[in-house]
């Protein structure tokens, strides 16, 4: 088993409803997940939408995405 060590992020909007959701369920199921906030945080130049997941230079946006990302790739993650 590969595990990526890389910090997993969510970029999200205080105003962004599905992120709230989305926030909910990771705090539940992925709690090692980190969220940043586009307009307080520097946001990488590569989002364009939110939520959108930081894995690296990886991003994944959409909350139907990133969960099924995360259902099929969570266990090879950071925990810490």
């Amino acid at each position: 088993m590969v595990v990526i060590t890389e910090e997993v992020i969510i970029w999200t909007a205080t105003w962004c409803a599905p992120c709230k959701g989305l926030k909910t369920w990771t705090d539940i199921h992925y709690p090692f997940v980190v969220y940043k906030d586009i307009e307080k945080d520097v946001a990488p130049f590569e989002i364009k939408s939110v939520p959108t997941m930081q894995i690296g230079q990886v991003f994944i946006p959409n909350v139907s995405t990133i969960k099924q990302h995360l259902s099929k790739r969570g266990s090879d993650l950071n925990r810490n």
